[in-house]
């Protein structure tokens, strides 16, 4: 089977380093706009505008990305689930306007952890034109709108946690706390098909 699964807050949990960063860049630049800590991107837990979101990400990049870790046993989870014939496709909204070079820093990082691919998309906002194209059946994704808009389209989906799709509620979706949470619903969901 081929699985999809989205990087950030779900490979990873970027959210505790956009926090760090983001409020200390606030107090290197006098902003003070931290509005909402439990919002899903830069933009919305400091309310900035697109000049200061970029320059935030453009002077911070490289720095979060060389410090961020996969989620405990992500690795060992996709070494699993390769083992047992899928295939993973990493597929994500990196853009080039805050990520600089999105793949070749993604590749790289996605090296230095060896974790295992078959293929690795950046800067993609509609994941399901991604999964149609490769034959995607599976994903997993922290944001409601890629899992819903998947799940409508005939792709099995789970939801990886976080604290802004709390409200989200699908009982056709489900949610997963961990990558071997993920592994067990997988293997639960082959065993039953």
């Amino acid at each position: 089977m081929n699985i999809g699964i989205d990087i950030d807050q779900t490979l990873t949990n970027l959210d505790e380093f956009i926090i760090a960063y983001g409020q200390f860049f606030d107090y290197q630049n006098n902003l003070n706009k931290l509005t909402d800590i439990y919002g899903d991107s830069t933009r919305s837990k400091f309310n900035w505008g697109e000049q200061i979101d970029t320059e935030f990400w453009h002077k911070y990049v490289f720095e979060i990305n060389n410090q961020i870790q996969p989620r405990p046993l992500a690795k060992q989870v996709i070494d699993m689930l390769i083992k047992d014939g899928h295939k993973i496709y990493f597929v994500s909204s990196r853009a080039p306007n805050y990520w600089i070079n999105p793949y070749k820093v993604t590749y790289k990082w996605l090296k230095k952890y060896k974790i295992k691919f078959e293929k690795l998309i950046v800067n993609q906002k509609n994941k399901l034109a991604v999964c149609k194209q490769y034959n995607i059946e599976m994903f997993l994704d922290d944001r409601e709108q890629h899992v819903e808009s998947l799940f409508k389209n005939g792709i099995k989906c789970f939801l990886f946690d976080n604290f802004y799709n709390k409200n989200f509620n699908n009982p056709d979706i489900p949610r997963v706390y961990s990558f071997p949470d993920f592994y067990i619903k997988v293997k639960k969901l082959n065993n039953i098909s």
